[in-house]
């Protein structure tokens, strides 16, 4: 997971199965900062537009959550500004690539469909990439000569 120069949080499934979606709030909270859910408040404000959030369950049982605003009520404009997919089996399989200002809402929604586990069955742990033994990309493998 991490959060973008341009505010987008982004959680990227690099190795194992998706992240469960009645984990994502735990996993935010234990990664991003005490203040997250403040500081996402105050950059909804600064846009200063209507919003609503639909849900649509496909065939296959899957969720989609859709933040929409009304960017313009004289033309109809109600862009779609965010979109999250949880999986048939309740899983980020898609990862996720929000807004900061929006993730409060769309979790909201998801929230009331996965919603966490009590905090005792909950065991995370956090931890930084760390990439160890990698060649610098100025060196280049000399080959032996073959006689």
């Amino acid at each position: 997971m991490r959060i973008t120069d341009n505010c987008y949080v982004e959680i990227v499934q690099l190795a194992g199965e998706a992240l469960p979606a009645d984990l994502l709030l735990p996993v935010l909270n234990a990664v991003l900062p005490s203040d997250w859910l403040e500081r996402a408040k105050q950059l909804h404000f600064q846009r200063g537009l209507p919003w609503r959030v639909d849900k649509r369950r496909r065939r296959s049982g899957a969720m989609d959550y859709l933040l929409r605003v009304v960017k313009s009520e004289e033309w109809g404009d109600t862009p779609i500004e965010a979109f999250l997919h949880i999986s048939m089996k309740g899983k980020l399989n898609a990862g996720l690539s929000l807004h900061f200002a929006d993730l409060p809402f769309l979790l909201a929604e998801v929230l009331k469909d996965f919603p966490p586990p009590p905090k005792e069955n909950i065991r995370l742990r956090v931890c930084e990439p760390n990439p160890k033994g990698f060649n610098p990309p100025e060196v280049f493998p000399s080959l032996p000569e073959i006689s």
